[in-house]
This record gives structure tokens, sequence and C-alpha cells, in this order.
């Protein structure tokens, strides 16, 4: 017989695939805003959360706002070493060399440089993953090297690598960003009310065999080094926010970095599996001693 568990697991899935085939009849999907197509699957936007609710200051002290001279760019987290921040590869691979462009804001909960107790770092370089692929998103994380560490801030916990295990599926999870406070989900309504305060959201994580027919079977999401989360009740994320964590029990367990659509339940947000990279990660945050100049780019094998 099945279980409580599994049947709950097909009904929201079977949901999800009854949306997207009404959609795809009455609306067709477009290429507009960056949806995804059934031939162009590299169109996709970058992660800012859709409603949710507010966080209190310090429910989340290791999140990091990551601003490009003076513009709020993306999220990050801040990692045990003090002096490293965790971030998804498409947020600072287009800097090139420029790592002096980078301002990092800590102990922040609404984005306002002026804000009398926050803390700011300059970022003295940035590894991506040697394999980002920026069409596909497959790799998608970096580490930041921070001008000097941050010691005031409790860092992050990360998955490990002995949690591969743990499929996660049907678990309650959460987002944290900056972001957008309604839904959309008709491309031509890719406009909505920003907030500048620190929102969260409850998410499920999904199977990522599900998750992969809902994009076309055309993203690999099945190989351990990703996960899907989504929500059936209009609030999950939208562009300009990745690089933020992913949390179960206030472990990050994934790094946000891409979706189609905005908030669009029938297109679960895709994040990359921090248990996956854990030794890559590490390997990166021991280069910390190594001397190299301001605004180089060290891409780590």
């Amino acid at each position: 017989m099945f279980g409580l568990s599994w049947i709950c697991r097909a009904v929201f899935v079977f949901a999800l695939l009854a949306e997207l085939k009404t959609w795809v009849v009455t609306e067709g999907i477009s290429s507009g805003n960056a949806n995804i197509t059934k031939n162009e699957t590299n169109k996709v936007n970058f992660t800012r959360i859709v409603g949710g609710t507010w966080a209190k200051r310090g429910a989340y002290p290791y999140q990091v706002a990551i601003f490009v001279k003076k513009e709020f760019t993306c999220g990050g987290t801040l990692l045990d070493s003090g002096l490293h921040v965790l971030t998804a590869a498409h947020c600072i691979n287009p800097l090139g060399r420029e790592a002096g462009l980078l301002t990092l804001y800590f102990r922040t909960t609404v984005l306002n440089p002026l804000d009398a107790i926050h803390i700011e770092r300059k970022a003295k370089k940035f590894v991506i993953h040697p394999f980002y692929n920026g069409t596909s998103f497959e790799n998608d994380l970096g580490v930041i090297t921070l001008s000097k560490p941050v010691m005031e801030i409790r860092p992050v916990k990360l998955e490990q690598v002995v949690s591969l295990n743990e499929t996660h599926i049907g678990k309650e999870a959460t987002v944290i960003g900056w972001g957008r406070t309604r839904q959309v989900l008709h491309p031509a309504m890719s406009s909505g009310a920003a907030s500048n305060h620190l929102r969260h959201v409850n998410v499920t994580v999904l199977d990522a065999k599900d998750c992969s027919v809902l994009y076309y079977n055309d993203y690999e999401l099945n190989d351990g080094k990703r996960l899907c989360a989504t929500t059936l009740f209009g609030k999950s994320i939208c562009q300009g926010d990745s690089g933020g964590p992913l949390l179960i029990n206030g472990l990050q367990v994934g790094i946000n970095s891409a979706a189609a659509g905005c908030a669009d339940p029938r297109f679960p947000a895709i994040f990359i599996r921090v248990a996956a990279y854990i030794d890559w990660i590490k390997s990166v945050m021991g280069e910390s001693a190594l001397i190299a100049p301001v605004s180089d780019i060290i891409i780590a094998t």
C-alpha cells in the first residue's frame, strides 16, 4: 500500500502538472520576462522573494546583502571562517576581474546603507566554480573572500557530504531574501512592489525527477547537485535575490540559483545542493592564505 506521504507528494505534483498543462493551452509559454519555453530553457530568471513575511532583526544573522557599486544585486551567507561569503556564481561572474566593485553588508534587515548597526566589508577576491555554466546554471556557486573577517556575527551552518543520502523530498524549507510583495503569474505582469525589508517564505522540496518533468526534461536536475522547491500558495521567488540560502531546520542545504516565471508554482525554483559541493567550498576557504591582488578572480580547480 502507498503511504500517506507518497500520496500527498503525488497530489502536489499532479496539481502542478495540471496547472502547467492548462496554462500552456490557454496562454502559451512566453519567452518574455525570461520565462522558460520548451526551446529556450536558457532564459531563466534570477530570483527574488515574492510575498512571504518580514523577518525579525537578527533572525538570520548570516544573511548578506551584496551590492555592486551602490546597487543591490544578490544575497549570500557568511561562512564559519568569518572571512568568506557563499553565493551564486552568476552574481559575481559578470564582474570579470573587478572584485573591488563589490560591497557586502552584514547585520542588516532593511536594505539601507545608512543603517547605523550594519557592518560593511569590501571584497578582496572571489572564486567561481570552474565548471559553472551560465546557460544551464550548473555548478552555479561562488565564494567571496572579504577584505577582513566579520567576527561579530554567527555564521551559517552548511549541510555536509554525509547528508547527500537525504533527499529532503516533501520537507518544508525556508527561502530568505529582499524582494517583491505580490505574485506574478503572467509574463506581461513582470512588475511588482519591491520590499527593502528582509523576508522569508516557506516552500516544499520536490522530487528532482518531478521537477525535471516540469522543465520539459531540458535541465539535468536529478544528478544530486540541485534541489527544487515551490509552493502552491503564490509565495515564492522572483528576480533579483539569487545567492541566498535554502534552509531546513536552520541548516543551509541550497543556494538560490534560478527559476522560470516569477513566483509561479508551475515552475519550481532551482537551488544548488550545498552538500554536493562542500569539499570544493572548503578547499576555496583554505586558499584564504594565498596572496593575490585585489580585483583578481581565481578559478579553483
